[in-house]
């Protein structure tokens, strides 16, 4: 008879099964679904007032896969779901069930790592599928294809072909543009900062003239005559000296929306990169199950976690640590951990050696974030000094200067000062000056320099990202197995485009934001935030998905009445024609493919293409001759002889490298520009 085990991934095939026959014996078979088997149809909406039921179809990928399932299911005394522990892997394993029939004996395993004890705990905890997660995560879909279809429909109809609209896509490209327009509206005001520089026993400090006591507009002192008098103050007396201790307290274990962002800030990772390098280190048994929100570790890692610091010598706590989840969050699994806290390096074999390293990198930052969560406190002496003094013209002015002595590090062990750094408090960072010297009430103290700053005030800064996931989290909009998607679809339709790892939003995301913005109640960010509530709730049990359905699409319908009456909203950017027949020309954005641009007499048999560069239509013999011009400056590699020498860009600045790369790693030197030569004669540089 024996055992049929269904797993999400082929790649988790090999170790389950290893792990899974020492456990309960040799008759198990493990297979893999390959991620859904099931969606709605594509050229349909599939889903019809007032039971909101999806007409599910499988796959046109997956019917290869779902034969071979029926196939091996044929006998079995016993088929385990063993998808992945989450709303989306309860649902993958209900459609499972669908799909297979009803006839056989079912139960589900879940785990959060992929290593013996954790199957065998799964095994001896053996359930049936969560039925109100499947609802919830079709509750998701289904309110995502009431607004794609609607919407995107009347929008087409409304702008035009390319355009669509995505319950929260969509507000994540509105947060983008909003920042964009704070920025191009941003007007930079001039403020003056005063210091004063101290000598004591061979130290150096600088005090700043507390400017808050002066009127200023805007709050931004801009004074040149107070300004000059102060910089003339050439004596400072110790007013008052202030010393406390301040705990720095470590950040928690890695969750889905801080990994992402910390291996964008440390790794120069995107989002995408990051969940597909955390999926390969998870089926490999390396890391715990990585869509979570929950800060907080399991008893057990905190006991492995704790034996294995305390054998290091690591200044661990005696209790285990908690950490405060964001609001809304659904806590199912633990942290991001190290599945094995002792294996300091791991093997990997992805695709290239960049992901090797990658994946190196990010495991180590999961490893050392969770061991760093449970240990005290570092501790610092934050010392803060006003010194009073007269200018030239008598007046008397109030500077102030701090300092840090760092009296624990505590945590701060486990990582070098450009590892900690992203991971300090805004305060701490701060906080984190130079040590000033021992002072007391009353001393006097030369000023040995002084000065005046002229600054002007900054526009915020544009979304990366890691800072746009940020935000995103804090409004509640998303889920954590969400945001690499959101992510990677804003710029996939062109609605934002990346420069410099800045997200800036096209003409486009314009126009798709003016026509959608205050007109439908999904664009606001506290509806959406609202929305994954009740869909939470739905998962709890404590609200009919049928009901949540109703409220939502009969909303969207009310608003499409009101759409159809606006103008359309015109764009500055400008219009492509076809080179065939020349009508406009669109660009399609495909998730299985790269975008290209086809002609929108389509229906009127101009089949006429044109390439897809950042956003722009390029006919396809322009870019042969990009090629072909590329290629002329392009020597061939003289250790393979099969590639080119490119140009690229490294950690260390511009070199050249063989294309064949990973098989030949053949680097050179890139060669100087002539502006930069004729600079570099001219200072004396070697080229």
């Amino acid at each position: 008879m024996g055992t049929l085990v269904i797993v999400e991934s082929p790649s988790k095939i090999k170790k389950v099964k290893q792990y899974m026959q020492r456990i309960v014996g040799p008759d198990i078979e493990v297979m893999a679904s390959v991620g859904h088997i099931r969606d709605l149809p594509q050229k349909e909406m599939g889903v019809q007032a007032p039971e909101y039921w999806p007409s599910y179809e499988v796959s046109k990928d997956k019917r290869s896969v779902v034969s071979k399932l029926r196939a091996a299911a044929k006998g079995k005394s016993e088929i385990m779901i063993a998808t992945d522990p989450d709303r989306e892997g309860e649902a993958i394993g209900w459609h499972l069930m669908q799909v297979l029939g009803k006839s056989y004996n079912y139960s589900r395993v879940a785990f959060n790592e992929i290593t013996h004890s954790a199957i065998e705990k799964a095994l001896s905890q053996k359930s049936q599928v969560n039925m109100p997660m499947v609802m919830a995560q079709q509750g998701r879909r289904v309110l995502d294809r009431l607004v794609g279809y609607k919407v995107s429909g009347a929008l087409i109809e409304k702008q035009g072909y390319g355009f669509t609209a995505g319950r929260v896509q969509s507000v994540a490209v509105k947060l983008v543009a909003e920042r964009c327009a704070s920025i191009d509206e941003f007007t930079p005001e001039d403020y003056m900062k005063v210091w004063a520089q101290i000598e004591k026993d061979q130290h150096c400090a600088k005090a700043w003239l507390h400017t808050d006591t002066f009127e200023a507009e805007n709050g931004l002192f801009n004074d040149e005559t107070v300004a000059s008098d102060a910089a003339s103050v050439r004596q400072l007396t110790v007013d008052a000296v202030d010393t406390k201790p301040v705990a720095r307290k470590p950040m928690p274990a890695l969750i889905t929306s801080t990994l992402q962002q910390i291996a964008s800030s440390k790794l120069g990772m995107n989002a995408k990169q990051t969940m597909y390098i955390a999926q390969k280190l998870y089926e490999a048994g390396h890391i715990t199950y990585m869509r979570t929100d929950n800060p907080n570790l399991s008893d057990e890692a905190f006991d492995a976690i704790s034996a294995f610091g305390a054998e290091k010598g690591y200044p661990m706590s005696d209790k285990k640590r908690t950490y405060k989840a964001k609001d809304g969050a659904q806590e199912g699994h633990e942290a991001i951990r190290a599945s094995d806290v002792a294996l300091e390096q791991i093997q990997v074999s992805l695709k290239s050696e960049k992901e090797n390293e990658q994946a190196k990198a990010l495991y180590h930052l999961i490893r050392v974030r969770a061991i760093a969560s449970q240990c005290v406190d570092g501790e610092d002496d934050v010392t803060t000094v006003k010194l009073l003094g007269n200018g030239a013209s008598g007046q008397s002015f109030s500077f102030g200067m701090k300092g840090c002595v760092v009296r624990r590090q505590g945590w701060r062990v486990l990582f070098s000062q450009e590892d900690a750094t992203g991971d300090r408090s805004e305060s701490e960072q701060e906080d984190n000056t130079a040590a000033i010297p021992p002072l007391s009430h009353g001393e006097q103290l030369s000023v040995t320099d002084s000065g005046i700053d002229k600054c002007k005030t900054k526009p915020p800064a544009y979304f990366t990202e890691a800072s746009l996931i940020k935000k995103l989290e804090a409004e509640g909009v998303g889920r954590p197995s969400t945001y690499a998607n959101i992510m990677d679809k804003i710029k996939q339709y062109a609605y934002v485009q990346e420069k410099k790892k800045k997200m800036h939003v096209t003409d486009k995301g314009k126009v798709l934001v003016s026509a959608l913005d205050t007109r439908f109640a999904f664009m606001e960010v506290g509806y959406t935030k609202t929305v994954e509530a009740s869909l939470d709730k739905v998962a709890e049990g404590d609200v009919q998905y049928s009901q949540l359905m109703g409220v939502v699409d009969d909303q969207i319908n009310k608003e499409l009445e009101a759409y159809g009456q606006i103008q359309k909203i015109e764009s500055n950017e400008p219009t492509v024609e076809c080179e065939k027949c020349g009508k406009p020309m669109r660009r399609i954005a495909k998730q299985s493919s790269k975008a290209f641009w086809g002609c929108s007499g389509y229906q009127d048999g101009c089949r006429h293409t044109m390439l897809d560069q950042n956003g722009k239509a390029v006919s396809w013999e322009a870019a042969k001759v990009q090629q072909q011009e590329q290629a002329k400056n392009e020597s061939p590699c003289p250790k393979c002889n099969e590639g080119t020498m490119r140009k690229r860009k490294g950690k260390n600045g511009a070199f050249l490298g063989c294309t064949n790369y990973p098989a030949c790693r053949h680097t050179e030197v890139a060669p100087t520009s002539s502006r930069r030569k004729k600079r570099n004669q001219k200072e004396g540089v070697a080229a």
